[in-house]
């Protein structure tokens, strides 16, 4: 019989998943697939072998293989936190700050901190108050906040059971995109399904100041249509959809298929050192 009040329910996580590591400097570096840490050593040497990573190497009290992987099959699990995102400014002791845009939870709760913009209906005011929120997120000390996402998934053909694997961006494009594909989200979560999915890296660049800046965006894909989402239950903006035409169309291979099969080759030669470059396991 279940703890009815008092214990919070949550899921175990299995693992991590991440996008980049640092340099023997310490600095942030990009990856050519996606890394997974865990604190089991069963779930790690079911990673390298599903997809076909490099060797299981200790990580401080864990585990870690990097992959030249970047898109995994993927499901998410019914629940209250499959994405979750806050504004957070972090010191090496932890975060200091944590608040929604509009209220701090920490320290104390009450109204953000951050830069507002003086006419909220004014998108140049809006621009000024997000740009002075990043330049004092950037600076060494941060005095403003980054936007957190966490994604918890279940990989089906990993060890861990119900136990979900997490994955976190600091990525301002993937806090605008990933929320989005939320509101699909909540529609299968309400009628208790599982959705398949693919988590991706995309390849991004832009120009800051006049350099260029090239990073990884995790990106979330949901193999089923609209329709099919809207045919789980419930109605999509108050319109029904399901009914009408096939609506069961997929992009590429059913989900049962992609969940369930190997990956295939990419067909390229893969070095013994799957990682780009000199590259050194996060701190």
């Amino acid at each position: 019989m279940a703890i009815l009040t008092g214990i919070q329910a949550r899921s175990y996580v299995v693992g991590r998943i991440r996008a980049g590591d640092k340099d023997e400097k310490g600095r942030p570096h990009r990856l050519d697939g996606f890394r997974f840490t865990s604190p089991s050593q069963m779930a790690a040497k079911d990673i390298a072998e599903f997809y076909q990573g490099d060797d299981v190497r200790r990580w401080g009290q864990e585990w870690e293989v990097y992959t030249r992987q970047r898109e995994i099959a993927m499901a998410l699990p019914p629940g209250s936190l499959v994405i979750n995102q806050q504004m957070m400014r972090w010191t090496g002791g932890g975060p200091t700050m944590v608040c929604d845009g509009v209220t701090t939870t920490r320290p104390v709760r009450g109204p953000c901190q951050c830069p507002q913009p003086d006419d909220p209906g004014d998108p140049e005011s809006v621009w000024q108050a997000i740009n002075e929120r990043r330049r004092l997120a950037a600076q060494k000390t941060p005095a403003g906040c980054y936007p957190y996402t966490w994604l918890n998934m279940s990989l089906p053909d990993i060890s861990g059971g119900t136990g979900v694997w997490r994955l976190l961006s600091k990525s301002e494009n993937a806090a605008a995109e990933i929320i989005a594909q939320a509101v699909l989200l909540e529609r299968a979560r309400a009628a208790g399904r599982f959705l398949p999915a693919h988590v991706a890296l995309e390849y991004r660049e832009s120009r800051v100041d006049g350099m260029l800046r090239q990073y990884n965006v995790p990106a979330l894909r949901i193999d089923d249509s609209l329709r099919a989402i809207a045919s789980m239950g419930g109605d999509f903006n108050g319109r029904p959809l399901s009914g009408a035409g096939d609506h069961h169309r997929r992009r590429g291979a059913p989900p049962a298929a992609v969940v369930g099969s190997r990956p295939a080759s990419r067909g390229c030669d893969r070095p013994a050192d799957r990682r780009c470059g000199d590259r050194r396991r996060m701190a």
